[in-house]
């Protein structure tokens, strides 16, 4: 059973403002896991002899045991998968279906293709591992790596790590490659064109990285996780470390040698032509952008950012005491601290903001210029508007919670929607529409016991809880689910 619509059960339509919304009662629904759109949810309620799972409000099946934590669904947010057993065998349900029994799940498993139509795990049986793909076994090895990248972003390919006997093999399709001559490290990894692959071997002379399966030279160590293919997948960059040195190779050529390469996320700009990264030597830090050093700071600080045009950079630095924005290469103003998630781009790459921490308050830069002081400022909230001709963002006053869009202050709430991360994206509490006409977000009242959607400035029905700010549809209709009194509804707000 996918999470396709269910049949309505009662409706009921109501007016706000010149908006009219429109709530769907799915069912009995108590509080589980939420889709990446929001609008489906799975939750798992434990009974005396079995775990009942449901979906978007109707029971999907009953299990002997299921391991919550495997539950993942789709990108497209339809489909969903999770891990069940009996305490001897396991098995993975996709959308409601029980497959085969095993003896184990692979860590990490069951895992969706990008486009959802394919859904892939790797399982044990008789002390032979295989990967499952589309119900279809693999050949069967010793042991098999846990990759939490089993899909090509085309959705054609797998790649993962098995061994036989002593031999380590990146399987590619079902095809084993030649022996690495070593142990596998990390990866594979797939290029954003689903053509190259790459990942990290272990050897007695060092590690290497093997790209389209030519093996790099050896070093003491590479960072883990840190490979990067360009998004046009023609270049490529990690970190190595040889003795006390530590470089950054990019496509296959050393830049100069520090005593550390940082941890802050290296990333390439949005037309690959150009790669950044921050380092260490000496007690100083440097941002390096195609070879070329900042000058020195004292300190530096997620994100190293790239505008979505590719022309400009910016991100934090430290000298002394005082944090400030770098942004091409100019530095704004000090201040005591540079709140998370700064700086940001507008889309058009044309305007820039951050929020910053001076004196005890809390103050927005947008433009390099000082627009608003508050007792606190949301981390991450700042948020521009498709068309990069709005501005948003959540901001404290004393115990208070307030939205500012478009340089107004909305009312204030007790709290508001948290900024989250899902699957590896962050997910603001503030929302506008695909068109930039609209804008909502989620505020709580009742000591946070209760929740509401505000829409264009006018709030909507309380609920006991809300997932997220819910999505908004090409004709800016905004979509969320709701429960009331352990009843699960689809909401529909129209403008």
């Amino acid at each position: 059973m996918s999470m396709k619509r269910m049949s309505i059960l009662l409706c009921s339509i109501v007016v706000i403002g010149a908006a009219a919304q429109r709530s769907e009662r799915l069912g009995f629904m108590p509080p589980g896991l939420l889709s990446p759109d929001a609008l489906h949810e799975v939750s798992f309620v434990e009974g005396e002899t079995n775990v009942l799972v449901y979906g978007d409000g109707h029971l999907v099946g009953r299990y002997a045991a299921v391991i919550k934590e495997t539950l993942v669904f789709s990108r497209s947010s339809a489909r969903f998968a999770f891990v069940a057993g009996d305490g001897i065998t396991s098995s993975v349900v996709v959308d409601g279906k029980e497959g085969p029994r095993y003896s184990l799940i692979l860590k990490g498993c069951p895992q969706f293709s990008p486009d959802s139509s394919h859904v892939a795990y790797g399982a044990r049986r008789e002390k032979r591992w295989r990967m499952v793909v589309d119900g279809e076994e693999g050949p069967d090895f010793d042991m098999i790596w846990p990759n939490s990248r089993l899909f090509s972003p085309d959705s054609k390919h797998t790649a993962y790590m098995a061994w036989q006997g002593t031999n380590c093999f990146a399987i590619v399709d079902g095809k084993p490659s030649p022996p690495v001559g070593g142990n596998f490290t990390n990866g594979p990894w797939f290029s954003p064109d689903s053509l190259r692959t790459a990942y990290c071997s272990r050897a007695t002379n060092g590690e290497r990285m093997v790209i389209d399966h030519q093996p790099g030279p050896a070093y003491d160590c590479l960072a883990d996780g840190d490979f990067l293919f360009s998004p046009d997948s023609a270049r490529t960059a990690y970190s190595a470390k040889k003795g006390s040195n530590c470089v950054q190779l990019v496509d296959g050529t050393p830049g100069p040698e520090f005593d550390a390469i940082m941890t802050i996320q290296a990333s390439f700009s949005p037309d690959s032509k150009r790669f950044a990264y921050a380092a260490r030597k000496g007690g100083k830090f440097h941002v390096v952008v195609n070879q070329r050093l900042s000058p020195p700071y004292d300190g530096l600080s997620d994100p190293l950012v790239f505008s979505m045009n590719s022309r400009r950079f910016g991100y934090p630095a430290r000298l002394a005491e005082k944090w400030f924005v770098v942004v091409d290469e100019e530095p704004g103003p000090p201040f005591d601290v540079i709140v998370l998630g700064g700086p940001v781009f507008s889309p058009d790459s044309r305007r820039v903001a951050y929020a910053a921490k001076r004196d005890g308050q809390a103050v927005v830069v947008l433009d390099r210029k000082v627009v608003a002081t508050y007792d606190g400022i949301g981390g991450d909230s700042l948020l521009f508007s498709p068309d990069s001709k709005r501005f948003a963002f959540s901001a404290r006053r004393g115990n208070k919670w307030l939205v500012v869009l478009d340089g107004q202050e909305g009312p204030e709430w007790q709290t508001l929607g948290a900024w989250e991360v899902v699957d590896g994206v962050g997910i603001k509490g503030l929302l506008f529409s695909p068109d930039s006409k609209h804008f909502a977000y989620r505020a709580k009242v009742d000591s946070g016991m209760t929740s509401l959607l505000v829409v264009d400035g006018q709030p909507g029905p309380r609920y006991d809880w809300i997932g997220r700010t819910g999505c908004f549809r090409s004709d800016g209709t905004l979509e969320y689910l709701a429960r009331k009194n352990q009843i699960l509804y689809r909401v529909e707000r129209s403008p």
